[in-house]
């Protein structure tokens, strides 16, 4: 259900679909997390600022990335810094995602794996990569939680 960051926090496994019930786990866990804090019980275990971000409905950035995933929020950084973006990466505005032996791409906006990356929109791109990576791939799980 969670997966453990490099600072040893704790986020939603965006892969959790894979369980059919998934959602109800969330809110039942969310429940219990409730209850404890109504109860003034302290967990071991502690959860990613990213999640908590999510759970307040505060939209996470580039800056939560570093805790995420720090050679991700540094890749993203030396692109950011990068002045041959579009001859050199060949990105576009999609992310492939591999899990379970298959690929699925997702578009970071309409048409996105047919606009390329350049100088002009790199910007854009690391913006909405972020939002996809922080923000969308938890989004259900983080909301399911909060129900509960």
């Amino acid at each position: 259900m969670f997966l453990e960051n490099d600072d040893k926090t704790l986020v939603p496994n965006p892969h959790s679909y894979m369980n059919p019930d998934h959602l109800k786990l969330f809110y039942f866990i969310g429940r219990l997390v409730g209850k404890a804090i109504y109860e003034y019980i302290l967990f071991d275990s502690v959860f990613s600022v990213i999640f908590l971000n999510r759970i307040l409905g505060v939209p996470n950035t580039i800056n939560e990335l570093k805790y995420a995933d720090p050679t991700l929020y540094k890749n993203l950084m030396l692109l950011k810094h990068r002045n041959d973006v579009a001859d050199s990466l060949n990105l576009t505005f999609s992310v492939d995602e591999t899990a379970f032996g298959g690929t699925q791409t997702y578009l970071l906006k309409a048409d996105g794996d047919k606009i390329e990356v350049n100088e002009s929109n790199k910007i854009e791109y690391i913006s909405l990569f972020c939002n996809y990576k922080l923000n969308k791939l938890i989004e259900k799980q983080s909301q399911a939680f909060t129900e509960g």
